[in-house]
């Protein structure tokens, strides 16, 4: 393809193929009923972003710039730092709602997910939470307050993540940080209104569309469970 449209060679691989993913998962999860119809961006309103992945160092911050894959240093703002002036490790720590968390992405397998962290803190295998019928593997990564669980059917893929991890990032914020009302508006301010609240297993707000959850002690957000 790139032989025939030369423009695409502009930019990295990763780039190409999180467009090819997302169209993909967004047509999916529509016809599983688990979205609405993918809304495409437009060329007057949209901001000029792109997404690519974070592998090999290719991705760094340094002192006002930010290093890219092709594009080479460009200069971003400082927004992301926490309270003791350092810089978020936004990338690492991103969570991306039906997509992944940072370097992962859902779909993944197993070897891959070790190549990309290493070997997890704990490795096991457990009943689903959602089929009884069903089992699931689940790796922890104690150091960092993750876990990933993988569906185990005949090739085992990223499924699931759950983080406590104080420094995780949700739209730009570190979302830990913020309380049931500043998590709510939040959302709203990027364009998720809609969601539901349970108290059976303490007080969890739920995103449909996004399949995320969120849980709080005493106002406290603790912990994050996202699928794809």
């Amino acid at each position: 393809m790139r032989k025939d449209k030369p423009f695409l060679n502009e930019v990295d691989k990763f780039a190409l193929q999180n467009v090819c993913k997302n169209l993909s998962d967004g047509l999916n999860n529509y016809f599983q009923e688990r979205a609405n119809f993918p809304i495409y961006k437009s060329k007057k309103k949209s901001k000029r972003t792109y997404q690519t992945n974070f592998t090999n160092g290719n991705i760094a911050f340094n002192d006002g710039y930010i290093k890219l894959p092709k594009l080479g240093l460009v200069k971003c703002s400082n927004n992301y730092r926490d309270s003791n002036n350092k810089i978020i490790n936004e990338i690492k720590d991103t969570i991306e709602p039906l997509k992944g968390y940072g370097e992962l992405f859902f779909g993944m397998s197993i070897d891959d997910l070790v190549r990309t962290l290493g070997q997890p803190s704990n490795q096991e295998e457990v009943d689903s939470p959602f089929d009884d019928d069903t089992h699931v593997m689940v790796l922890d990564y104690d150091d960092d307050a993750f876990s990933a669980f993988f569906e185990n059917d005949s090739v085992s893929k990223l499924s699931n993540l759950y983080t406590m991890n104080e420094n995780s990032v949700l739209f730009g914020a570190k979302v830990f940080d913020l309380n049931r009302d500043e998590l709510v508006e939040l959302m709203k301010q990027n364009g998720y209104e809609e969601y539901s609240e349970d108290n059976e297993d303490g007080y969890c707000i739920s995103y449909d569309e996004l399949n995320i959850d969120f849980y709080f002690d005493d106002n406290q957000l603790v912990e994050v469970f996202w699928e794809r």
